[in-house]
């Protein structure tokens, strides 16, 4: 049981310094998982579904912390193109929701009436 307990904190640790990504994360797991399964005994279940538990919430945590970064890095793209249209020709992709076609559409009539 330490093996494994300490081969998947291995494992999440590098995920969470971003050495591997999210489904090298899981497949690594997934071989502990493996390794571990076949000397598995009765009284060893609950750990084990602590352990699963323990990581999966470490993981979870860190893709929600990553989701919140992303999400916060594209409002201040979105906020720099408003900012300063004409450092912009194109339209991001991403700026294309609902919840910005009226900034974008604002940049395209500003940029027609320069031109």
């Amino acid at each position: 049981m330490q093996v494994y307990k300490a081969e998947t904190k291995e494992i999440v640790r590098r995920f969470i310094n971003r050495r591997i990504t999210f489904p090298d994360c899981i497949a690594a797991l997934d071989a502990a998982l493996a390794r571990f399964i076949p000397r598995l005994t009765s009284g060893q279940t609950l750990k084990l579904r602590a352990i699963m538990l323990a990581n999966n919430e470490a993981i979870m945590g860190e893709m929600a912390m990553r989701s919140d970064q992303l999400k916060a890095w594209d409002r201040s793209t979105v906020a720099t193109k408003a900012a300063a249209p004409s450092l912009f020709w194109r339209e991001d992709p991403w700026a294309l929701n609902d919840a910005n076609q009226e900034t974008v559409e604002a940049q395209r009539q500003s940029r027609r009436r320069s031109l």
